[in-house]
C-alpha cells in the first residue's frame, strides 16, 4: 500500500522545483520520501476522552527528511534521510512513552510530512489535511463538536450543557410538600409556592376570661392539625342602663337635657331634650293707625310677643275702615286741637256736644293723632296767660281739664314750675 500511495500522489525528485526557504537563507532542495515514511490510519487514534491505550510493542520508524546540501554525499539511487530511535521488541529495555510523549511523536511526524506535502507542486493530500483542521476547528469553535459541561437538571428544566445549551434527559420535576397551617404547598428543591396556607383550625374552645362591658373576654384552643395553642378575644357585653332623667329643663329658648347610668359600670349617656314651642300673647300696637284731617288711613304696625320668653314672635301692619260720621268726627277733633289745648277726655266730651256718638268721639280721639302731653303744655299756657296759679294749683286745674298727673306734672314744669 505505500508504494501505491507513493507512485499515486508524489512526484520524483527530478520532478520537484525548489522552493524559497526564508528561514534556510536559501532555496530548498528537492526532497524525497521513503515509504517507510507513510503512516497508515490504523497506526495512530486519538481519543476524544483522553485516554490513550498502552504503549505500542512496536512503532513505525519515524525518518526526517533534511536538505540535501546538510547531509553526507551519497549516490543518486539512495534516499538522504536521518533514522530516529525505534522501539518496539528489539530495543533494549525501551522507555514506556506516557500518553503526551506519544502524541508528540506522533504530530511530530505529521507535522514533518504535512510540510513536505505542502511544499510540493501537487499538495494535494497536505491541502486536504489544512481543510480538515481548519473544519475541525469551526466545529469547536461553534460548539456543533462541543466538550459538554453539564449543569445539573432542575425542577422545570433537564440537565443543559453551559456552552453550547445541548440538553439531556428530563425535568426533575417538583417535589411538593403539602400545605400547613402556617405555609401553603411547597416545592422541597426549588421553593415554588401554590395555594395558601390551611390556617389554624379549633374545634373546641374554652373561655380563659369572662367579657364584661368594659373589657373583651378572651378564649383558647388547640389547632386539630398542629395543636398549638389558638388564643381569641370575645367581644364586650352590652351595658345595662337605667331610666332617663331629666337634669336641665327644655325651654322655648334653649334645649333640655337628660342622662341615664349603666348599673354594672356606672358609664353615663346624655341626651337632649327639644325646646319647647313659644306660647304666642295678644296683638300689640306699636305704631297706631293715624287719620288725616281730610280722612286718608295711614296704616299702623302691631306685634304679638311669646308670653314667657317675650320674643317677637310676629309683626304686621294693619288699617281701618272708617264711616262718613267717623271722618267729620276726626275733622271737628282736629280743628278743635288747632287753636286750643284739649285732655282726652275733654275732647271727647266736645265732639259729644257737637252732636256725635260716643263711639264716633272716642274713635276721632284715638286716631286723631294728638299728642296729650303737647295738649297739657298748650292748657298750661293758656291758663297762665289770663291768671296766675302756684304750681299745685296750676297740676289741679289740669286733671281738673281731664290730663293725667303725669300729663299735668308735665304741663306745669313746661311752663316754669
Amino acid at each position: 500500500m505505500a508504494d501505491d500511495f507513493k507512485n499515486e500522489n508524489l512526484d520524483t525528485a527530478d520532478d520537484h522545483e525548489e522552493v524559497e526557504s526564508p528561514s534556510l537563507g536559501g532555496p530548498v532542495p528537492p526532497i524525497e520520501l521513503d515509504t517507510a515514511d507513510v503512516v497508515d490510519d490504523e497506526d495512530v487514534t486519538l481519543h476524544q476522552d483522553g485516554d490513550a491505550p498502552d504503549a505500542p510493542t512496536e512503532l513505525p520508524v519515524a525518518e526526517r527528511v533534511v536538505p540535501e546540501s546538510a547531509a553526507p554525499e551519497q549516490s543518486s539511487s539512495e534516499s538522504t534521510v536521518m533514522d530516529l530511535p525505534a522501539y518496539g521488541p528489539a530495543a533494549e529495555n525501551p522507555p514506556k512513552p506516557d500518553r503526551t510523549e506519544k502524541l508528540e511523536a506522533v504530530m511530530s511526524v505529521a507535522g514533518g510530512k504535512a510540510k513536505a506535502l505542502l511544499a510540493t507542486r501537487n499538495g494535494k493530500i497536505g491541502a486536504a489535511v489544512a481543510v480538515a483542521l481548519l473544519v475541525v476547528c469551526m466545529l469547536f469553535t461553534s460548539h456543533t463538536i462541543c466538550f459538554h459541561a453539564w449543569m445539573d437538571a432542575t425542577c422545570t428544566s433537564p440537565e443543559t450543557c453551559r456552552k453550547c445549551r445541548r440538553i439531556q434527559g428530563d425535568p426533575l420535576g417538583h417535589d411538593w410538600a403539602e400545605a400547613t397551617c402556617t405555609e401553603p404547598k411547597t416545592c422541597k428543591r426549588c421553593g415554588k409556592t401554590v395555594g395558601e396556607p390551611l390556617g389554624h383550625e379549633v374545634t373546641e374552645w374554652k373561655v380563659v376570661k369572662k367579657a364584661t362591658c368594659t373589657a373583651k373576654g378572651k378564649k383558647e384552643g388547640p389547632c386539630v392539625r398542629c395543636g398549638e395553642i389558638q388564643t381569641k378575644s370575645t367581644k364586650l357585653k352590652d351595658h345595662v342602663f337605667g331610666d332617663w332623667k331629666i337634669t336641665k329643663a327644655a325651654s322655648c329658648t334653649a334645649e333640655g337635657e337628660s342622662t341615664r347610668s349603666c348599673k354594672n359600670c356606672g358609664k353615663k349617656e346624655t341626651k337632649s331634650i327639644t325646646m319647647l314651642d313659644h306660647t304666642p300673647g295678644d296683638w300689640e300696637i306699636v305704631d297706631n293707625v293715624s287719620v288725616t284731617s281730610a280722612g286718608d288711613v295711614l296704616p299702623g304696625t302691631r306685634v304679638r310677643s311669646c308670653t314667657v320668653c317675650g320674643t317677637q314672635l310676629e309683626t304686621q301692619q294693619f288699617t281701618l275702615d272708617i264711616t262718613m260720621t267717623q271722618k267729620n268726627a276726626l275733622k271737628t277733633a282736629a280743628s278743635y286741637l288747632s287753636w286750643s289745648g284739649f285732655s282726652y277726655k275733654r275732647l271727647i266730651e266736645q265732639l259729644e256736644f257737637e252732636g256725635f256718638s260716643n263711639a264716633d268721639a272716642t274713635f276721632a280721639a284715638d286716631y286723631c293723632g294728638a299728642d296729650w302731653f303737647a295738649q297739657a303744655e298748650k292748657s298750661a299756657e293758656s291758663y297762665m296767660s289770663w291768671s296766675s296759679f302756684s304750681r299745685e294749683r296750676l297740676i289741679e286745674q289740669l286733671e281738673f281739664e281731664g290730663f293725667t298727673h303725669e300729663q299735668a306734672v308735665h304741663g306745669a314744669e313746661s311752663v316754669g314750675y
